[in-house]
């Protein structure tokens, strides 16, 4: 029996797949703001996906592909600098395995980083679920707060 991927874990697939292409078809790298348009403009979103945020007027399939880019930033797979977004060697073959195998890598090279920074902190903290921290801060962030979290160390 598989198992059923939550709706957030959907749109992340979905977009995060047509953003890496995108990025791979560029030669590599990208602004920001000429990804964004092209996922508006060729995904189709549910009426669910399109729901806007009210503390943003943000839809929630931005603010769910923003979140899920911080996996990828921090395992390696994605750079962002100056909002000019680059895909890594090993973020490519990381893709080249398909994007949820990828999400599910970066997810747990999240886990691993943070791990890390906590022990070098002297933190204790319980094993991290990522897709409950998506659900619960979601609607706390802003895009440039996302963008925040994803470039700093």
């Amino acid at each position: 029996m598989s198992k059923e991927i939550a709706p957030s874990r959907q749109v992340a697939i979905k977009t995060l797949a047509a953003a890496m292409k995108y990025l791979i078809e560029a030669g590599g790298s990208l602004r920001r703001k000429d990804i964004m348009p092209r996922l508006a403009s060729e995904i189709h979103f549910t009426e669910w996906e399109m729901e806007l945020y009210e503390n943003s007027n943000t839809p929630r399939w931005e603010k769910i592909f923003a979140f899920y880019t911080i996996p990828l930033v921090k395992t390696g797979y994605l750079q962002k600098v100056k909002r000019v977004w680059t895909i890594t060697p090993e973020g490519e073959a990381a893709f080249q395995k398909g994007a949820d195998t990828m999400i599910e890598q970066a997810i747990e090279g999240y886990k691993e980083w943070n791990q890390a920074r906590l022990k070098e902190s002297g933190s204790v903290t319980n094993d991290i679920d990522v897709e409950e921290i998506i659900h619960t801060d979601i609607n706390e962030l802003t895009i440039d707060e996302y963008e925040e979290k994803a470039t700093d160390g």
